[in-house]
């Protein structure tokens, strides 16, 4: 299975994925700069097994009331989605701002796993860029 599936949407299999940035970021930093944020704090989360973390702060809501519907907690499903991947990196190549919505293309990759380029969805939840899902290559 592809990496990107796994930290990003691993939990859309139990029924939903996503994420975004944390809040204090600084007024002058630009909405690009928010959402690799948002990104390298998903990727730094995960790599720590900080489910918690990740949604609560970095997930979107509507990622995360998918989850509730499929009857699992958010932490138990990013808990089984990112079972087996250690050392997860996730690098930003590029990213897209169009209103409250942006779009950033990762290369991830992890020990024993194969790299995988990808498409992250991202939405502006107030000041805060979440993650929202994963749309492929």
């Amino acid at each position: 299975m592809r990496l990107a599936a796994l930290l990003l949407c691993g939990a859309l299999t139990l029924a939903a994925c996503g994420g975004g940035g944390g809040s204090g970021a600084s007024p002058k930093r630009s909405d690009a700069d928010r959402v690799r944020d948002t990104l390298s704090a998903f990727a730094q989360a995960s790599a720590q097994h900080d489910y918690r973390r990740v949604c609560a702060d970095l997930l979107a809501k509507p990622v995360i009331d998918s989850v509730r519907k499929a009857g699992l907690s958010c932490e138990s499903a990013m808990k089984t989605a990112l079972k087996g991947v250690e050392s997860p990196k996730l690098e930003v190549l590029q990213v897209t701002i169009k209103g409250n919505r942006a779009s950033a293309k990762v290369h991830t990759t992890a020990a024993n796993q194969q790299a995988s380029d990808d498409t992250v969805a991202l939405v502006k939840e107030g000041e805060s860029w979440k993650i929202g899902a994963l749309a492929g290559r």
